[in-house]
């Protein structure tokens, strides 16, 4: 919720980046746990401490941050190549960065 409220208020291109994947168990990342916390799978919230009241409301709010792929982590474990390849190319996307940039053209035959 942290995250969906930041990227309301900043009104920019939001990566939620999960660091320090690098000490986490071989197991931890196999099983499907770490991937479970980065989609942000709602239907595995515990609700049974809330209030009636809330239960309902917390379930419609996750149903709409699953739904519309809101809030997302993308999680990086530095010592993999492809994660740091990944991490570049969605911040490319993201932020657009490479499409605003003016095209150079060298011409050789002038040097």
């Amino acid at each position: 919720m942290f995250s969906l409220s930041s990227m309301v208020c900043f009104d920019c291109p939001f990566i939620n980046v999960l660091t320090k994947c690098d000490l986490l168990s071989k197991e931890f990342k196999e099983n499907g746990v770490l991937e479970h916390f980065c989609m942000c799978d709602f239907d595995y919230m515990d609700l049974s401490r809330l209030p009636p009241r809330f239960r309902a409301m917390s379930r419609q709010v996750g149903a709409l941050l699953t739904d519309f792929n809101l809030v997302t982590f993308r999680p990086v474990d530095i010592e993999e190549v492809g994660d740091v390849s990944n991490l570049c190319s969605v911040l490319d996307e993201t932020l657009q960065v490479a499409d605003e940039a003016e095209v150079q053209d060298h011409d050789l035959a002038n040097n």
